[in-house]
């Protein structure tokens, strides 16, 4: 911990960002930070068990940064706790994660910052926070722009009516975040994004802004490149993600039924076929979708099997 951040100062933005044997592309995540336009942020580096040089780097630069920088380690648990666990530490008004292998174009919290104080105050207590657009290196959108320049929408929404695609960047109010965490299940050390984003969306709003903030790289070994082995490892918090899906209103024939399905393809991945049974809220749904479950479930032991 830094002088600055021993002198209690209260920061906007508290940076969370999760590491697990990066030392080659945590340097890229510092610079970018020192670069920032909006000064008012904290660091936090919550290390996953990390094998390689990650503690010293990150000590080397305790003392030099022009921003509070603090470093926890843990032993590896998942993405999806060190994200809980930064959210229990945040000093910041703000929670922003910033993974260890992107980094954030130097006007990012000045954008979110602006965007939030464009909200009416007397609307704000009804916002979780700012949403933005990531690209790739060469400076490419990732997925589509939003229909408006200001769009305040929910994550539901976002996906569903909007049919935005893409990985986009954001913060939230960290009082709200704190309401929300992960799910944690032994064993399961991957996230499901989208289970804590719905969940969250049935209560706030965010203000979606058609500006690129964050440049990603996706590794050979990161989160984003394997999304079906991603829900494959997380079948607990799979079947959690659908189970809940199956009480959303407005959702049609086709798309309940699949969700379903899908809720029984992933319960027998968690060796919890039967606990399916007695989670559905319609047993004939039930018995209709179970064996496209069980089709989708012996396709993924295939797939696994062979590739």
């Amino acid at each position: 911990m830094n002088r600055q951040s021993e002198a209690g100062e209260r920061v906007r933005f508290t940076v969370g960002t999760p590491t697990f044997d990066r030392a080659d592309t945590l340097p890229r995540v510092y610079d970018s930070l020192k670069q920032q336009t909006f000064r008012s942020f904290e660091w936090l580096v919550i290390d996953d068990g990390s094998t390689d040089a990650t503690r010293d780097l990150v000590h080397s630069w305790v003392n030099e940064a022009p921003f509070p920088i603090r470093y926890f380690y843990q032993p590896n648990s998942g993405k999806h706790v060190c994200e809980n666990r930064a959210a229990r530490l945040a000093q910041g008004t703000f929670m922003a994660i910033l993974d260890s292998d992107d980094w954030y174009l130097p006007t990012a919290l000045e954008t979110f910052a602006t965007a939030w104080d464009s909200i009416e105050p007397s609307e704000r207590e009804g916002f979780i926070g700012i949403v933005a657009h990531c690209a790739d290196p060469d400076g490419s959108l990732i997925g589509d722009t939003f229909p408006s320049d200001v769009l305040d929408t929910t994550y539901t929404e976002l996906r569903s009516k909007y049919r935005v695609t893409g990985d986009k960047a954001g913060c939230g109010r960290i009082d709200v975040v704190r309401q929300f965490p992960f799910p944690v299940f032994e064993g399961e050390r991957r996230p499901i994004e989208g289970l804590v984003y719905r969940r969250i969306a049935r209560e706030y709003r965010c203000r979606c802004v058609n500006q690129i903030v964050k440049i990603v790289e996706y590794q050979p070994d990161g989160l984003s490149a394997s999304v079906r082995r991603l829900w494959m490892t997380s079948a607990r918090t799979a079947k959690l993600y659908y189970l809940e899906s199956l009480t959303e209103r407005d959702l049609g024939a086709g798309p309940l039924l699949w969700n379903y399905a899908n809720h029984f393809r992933f319960a027998l991945h968690a060796g919890l076929g039967r606990q399916s049974w007695i989670d559905s809220p319609s047993k004939f749904s039930w018995v209709v979708t179970a064996p496209v479950g069980t089709v989708l479930y012996l396709r993924d032991r295939v797939r696994e099997r062979w590739l």
